[in-house]
């Protein structure tokens, strides 16, 4: 071979690896640009490659498109799911949701009456319970009120519901209201005297009132000597009721009922004795809410404690003649259905 031939296919080899060498470095800088992308997408220097390169590019190219990148691995448009509400889905949501209110409010209010109206009975056992207590230690139920002063059966029970400093403290000597530590400790809110259900408010106000009887029955009675558990003291000799007088039996006559009625203004205070009443008029919760009468804030009836410390759900369907017979300690009725 001449100088010539072998010049030009020196050059031919030249220019080929020239050739090459170019379309590697091109290779190069363009697969470095898609990975610079990769990178600004997933925020990290390291790219893991089987995590961000699309499904649908080959993993051997050497270059991808911008355009091609953009597309890959998408969804068409037209078939992606809709991740929001529409104005008619949300209204029936919304609709739903009331319905649902709508039904369970009433029984949520009914499982809260039923919650106070047990919390309810729960005082009035306690109640009871401090009334028998006083009975054992004093072989007598107290009086409703005492002859002077007018402290009430609630006042004398203290020490049996947890309050004997409250107890102790108390002057026998002034009257129920006197101005200084009397009037103080009248006013004090003991929850034991309160019904979840009632609306009353002031200061020291009882919701559970003593029984004094009732004027209904046929059995005689005068203001002296009432024919009910709790009745005032006329006399400071006045003899409080004992246990054994109880003629129409323990389980069958009430010695403190509700009396929501009975206000500030007629004396509706746990320290008063001036609580107590006689049940006349009507039966429970009359129609017209009558003042001294048994009375409550509950929808169907009222509690009351008997004088053997059970406690009943009177219900206000009740004859008025029934109720009266269940407030007489001594009316010599006959077992009574209540």
């Amino acid at each position: 071979m001449d100088d010539c031939g072998r010049k030009r296919k020196s050059d031919f080899i030249l220019t080929k690896t020239f050739s090459d060498a170019s379309s590697e470095i091109e290779i190069f800088f363009k697969n470095q640009n898609y990975l610079n992308q990769i990178r600004g997408l997933s925020g990290n220097s390291r790219v893991d490659r089987t995590n961000h390169f699309p499904a649908d590019i080959p993993m051997n190219r050497p270059f991808v498109s911008r355009r091609e990148f953009s597309t890959a691995g998408r969804m068409p448009r037209r078939g992606r799911p809709n991740l929001g509400f529409t104005l008619v889905e949300l209204l029936v949501s919304i609709s739903i949701i009331g319905l649902l209110s709508g039904m369970l409010l009433p029984a949520v209010q009914m499982i809260r009456e039923s919650a106070r109206l047990s919390s309810c009975a729960n005082n009035l056992k306690n109640l009871g319970l401090g009334l028998l207590s006083y009975e054992s230690a004093h072989r007598s139920f107290p009086h409703g009120s005492n002859f002077g002063t007018e402290f009430s059966w609630g006042a004398k029970i203290l020490p049996w519901l947890e309050q004997k400093t409250l107890h102790d403290q108390i002057d026998w000597s002034q009257s129920w209201d006197a101005v200084g530590i009397n009037q103080a400790i009248s006013r004090q809110k003991l929850p034991v005297f309160r019904c979840p259900t009632s609306l009353k408010s002031f200061d020291g106000c009882t919701d559970y009132c003593g029984i004094s009887g009732s004027w209904r029955t046929s059995f005689p009675m005068n203001s002296a000597d009432l024919n009910g558990m709790l009745y005032p003291a006329a006399f400071a000799t006045s003899r409080p009721i004992e246990i054994g007088t109880v003629y129409d039996g323990t389980s069958q006559t009430i010695i403190v009922s509700e009396g929501v009625t009975v206000l500030e203004i007629n004396h509706g205070f746990w320290a008063c004795g001036l609580n107590c009443f006689t049940h006349d008029e009507a039966g429970v919760n009359g129609t017209d809410r009558p003042e001294d009468e048994i009375v409550s804030d509950h929808a169907a009836g009222a509690n009351a404690v008997f004088c053997d410390g059970s406690v009943h759900f009177i219900n206000q369907t009740l004859l008025p003649e029934i109720v009266a017979a269940l407030c007489t300690r001594n009316g010599y009725e006959l077992d009574v259905a209540f």
